[in-house]
C-alpha cells in the first residue's frame, strides 16, 4: 500500500512522524528521496490541514468513541428462556 493511500487511516502521531520524515528527506535526502518527498508532502500537509479544520485530533480515539456510542445505542438482546427438566424421584424409585 502506498503512503498516499494510508494517510487518512494514520493516527495523528503517525501522520506527524511521516510529515517530519518527508520534510527531512526533502531537505537532506538523495535526489530520488527529495523527488519522492516533494511528491507526498502536499498530500500530507493537506491531510493535516483537513484534520485541523475538522477538529480531528486523533483518528483512533475518534473511531473508538464512535464505536462505543453505536454499541451503547444498540438494544441488548433479550435473554432466552431456560428450560428446566425436573425428574420425579418418587416415580423413579418405584420403577427400581
Amino acid at each position: 500500500m502506498k503512503i498516499l493511500e494510508m494517510l487518512p487511516s494514520l493516527d495523528t502521531d503517525a501522520l506527524a512522524t511521516v510529515h517530519a520524515n518527508a520534510t527531512r528527506l526533502n531537505e537532506k535526502g538523495t535526489v530520488k528521496q527529495r523527488q519522492q518527498a516533494s511528491e507526498v508532502l502536499p498530500a500530507i500537509e493537506a491531510e493535516r490541514a483537513r484534520r485541523a479544520e475538522g477538529g480531528i485530533v486523533n483518528v483512533r480515539e475518534t473511531v473508538k468513541a464512535v464505536v462505543k456510542t453505536r454499541a451503547a445505542s444498540k438494544p441488548k438482546p433479550k435473554a432466552k428462556p431456560r428450560v428446566v427438566v425436573v425428574q420425579d424421584r418418587e416415580h423413579d424409585e418405584d420403577e427400581l
